[in-house]
């Protein structure tokens, strides 16, 4: 993954981040990734996501990964009530969801949403 970061950050930099800031949140990632390993990594994604104005899908999909259901259900009905765009168009294919998709909470988020079950 090293060399995802890479790219990740040169991206970051082309879209107008800071050089300094975006070596620093890319140092930090790969740090934890290397520390804690891929919950390292969730968990650091997690603290980057929880700021207002975030997609809360975005932070969901992280909460999923993590095993966080009860915030992850609570972070999807944001993400609904705001008609998170990244909702609509990933729910039903993002893979961090595959474990919950049989859920009544998710199926019922989902029907919600129109989409047949």
């Amino acid at each position: 993954m090293p060399g995802l970061f890479d790219e990740q950050e040169k991206q970051a930099v082309f879209f107008g981040e800071n050089r300094q800031k975006a070596s620093e949140e890319f140092g930090a990632l790969r740090r934890d990734l290397a520390e804690r390993g891929p919950h390292g990594y969730w968990l650091h994604k997690e603290k980057s996501k929880a700021y207002p104005g975030a997609d809360p899908f975005d932070l969901a999909v992280i909460q999923a990964h993590l095993g966080k259901s009860k915030d992850m259900y609570d972070t999807l009905e944001k993400a609904y009530i705001v008609r998170s765009k990244n909702l609509l168009y990933s729910i039903q294919t993002e893979p961090a969801f595959d474990p919950y998709r049989s859920k009544p909470s998710f199926r019922d988020l989902t029907t919600r949403m129109g989409f047949k079950q």
